[in-house]
């Protein structure tokens, strides 16, 4: 898996726009993959460190972007079930409703959105006690 991550962020590195953003994502998600299997929390905070940048590089009227904040969401989500650091918990929720305000009505991403935002929410409200959750 290494000397395909090496082709892949050489690939990424030499490409732009659009491109370079959906490159990106993929790193994303071969970094998530590898941490599912190692549990190396340095291959989860790659993962995060692309999928944010994916984010940044993705136009705010693109059709992935609920998709694609969708993922940091997800991987702060992960860190924050290792680690019990609240600002994991803080920005997974922080980029789960960026996704549910990026995702118009009807659009497939809303209700997985949703559903991850209330799951994040109440895991928050379990360890803060916070009622407004």
């Amino acid at each position: 898996m290494g000397a395909g991550i090496t082709r892949l962020q050489a690939t990424v590195q030499a490409t732009v726009g659009e491109i370079w953003a959906a490159g990106l994502y993929d790193l994303e998600n071969t970094f998530s993959a590898r941490y599912q299997r190692t549990w190396i929390l340095e291959d989860l905070e790659t993962a995060i460190n692309y999928a944010t940048r994916a984010v940044a590089e993705t136009p705010e009227d693109h059709l992935d972007r609920p998709r694609r904040l969708n993922n940091p969401s997800a991987l702060f989500n992960s860190c924050y079930e290792r680690t019990w650091n609240l600002a994991d918990l803080a920005n997974a929720i922080n980029h789960v409703e960026g996704a549910v305000k990026a995702a118009p009505e009807g659009h497939p991403n809303r209700a997985i959105s949703l559903d991850q935002l209330s799951c994040q929410m109440n895991s928050r409200y379990d360890r803060a006690g916070n009622l407004q959750d």
